[in-house]
């Protein structure tokens, strides 16, 4: 109240604000620019390459969505052909809210939002950029969670507060009931409140259930790591990395091309 310094009323929510937005900014700021020259450093090699892989997802998901005349259980039948052939993994949170767009679920304002690039809009591959980050700020929480038994301590981000409605949709459908945390490697396991499999089971229908079993069989996961096996596994994941981005360049332009046609 001594900061008001006037009566109580409408203009406290303003005054409020502006004070305590001013106090987290210059608190942010050094951890930011860490942050930022940990990344420029290379630091998060493994997440740059997520993310692009989550562009990627968007992109050739608004291809088939615009170009493709197919019915929309067959659009996400390639799409998830591509993601287990092109990208070879299998991000399963991510392919649900795709299939919420290529149906027009309307469940996340993704959806929406990525209409805007059908209609041609100038700024349609920022819109998808825009798009992919909103939708792998959660990969990002489930990365960053980890144990450690040296130090007797565990992170891990359980709740996250946001006033962008972009955000709320895809919480809402991607939220967990749990993660398991390995204690030596990191590595991690999640255990989703709704099931992207059956969201992708009941999309694509009863007459594609056998091909949607079949991308979780031993063999196939085999598959899809096969790129990762080598003796020099910088090189391997510089390759792969080059790939990636020489693929995204091209679906870009494609993106682009089907727009304007």
């Amino acid at each position: 109240m001594s900061k008001i310094g006037g009566p109580l009323d409408e203009s406290w929510r303003e005054i409020y604000q502006k004070y305590f937005m001013e106090q987290c900014e210059a608190n942010i700021d050094p951890l930011f620019n860490e942050f930022m020259a940990k990344h420029e450093s290379g630091g998060f090699s493994s997440l740059d390459h997520l993310f692009s892989l989550t562009e990627l997802l968007l992109l050739e998901t608004k291809i088939l969505d615009i170009s493709s005349e197919k019915k929309n259980e067959d659009k996400l039948e390639d799409l998830i052909y591509f993601m287990d052939e092109k990208l070879q993994m299998m991000m399963l949170r991510e392919l649900a809210i795709c299939a919420d767009i290529l149906f027009r679920g309307n469940k996340t304002q993704l959806t929406t939002k990525l209409l805007k690039v059908n209609s041609g809009h100038t700024n349609s591959l920022g819109i998808v950029q825009g798009c992919a980050w909103d939708l792998f700020i959660f990969r990002v929480m489930d990365w960053f969670s980890n144990t450690s038994a040296e130090l007797h301590t565990d992170f891990y981000i359980s709740n996250l507060v946001s006033c962008d409605r972009d955000i709320w949709g895809i919480a809402d459908l991607t939220m967990l009931k749990a993660i398991a945390l390995h204690n030596k490697s990191f590595e991690h396991v999640i255990f989703p409140e709704h099931s992207p499999e059956d969201i992708l089971a009941k999309a694509l229908g009863k007459n594609k259930q056998e091909f949607f079993g079949d991308l979780f069989s031993y063999d196939s996961r085999l598959r899809r790591i096969g790129w990762t096996q080598g003796e020099d596994k910088n090189e391997v994941y510089a390759r792969k990395s080059n790939e990636i981005q020489k693929l995204l360049q091209e679906k870009r332009m494609e993106l682009l091309s089907v727009i304007n046609n």
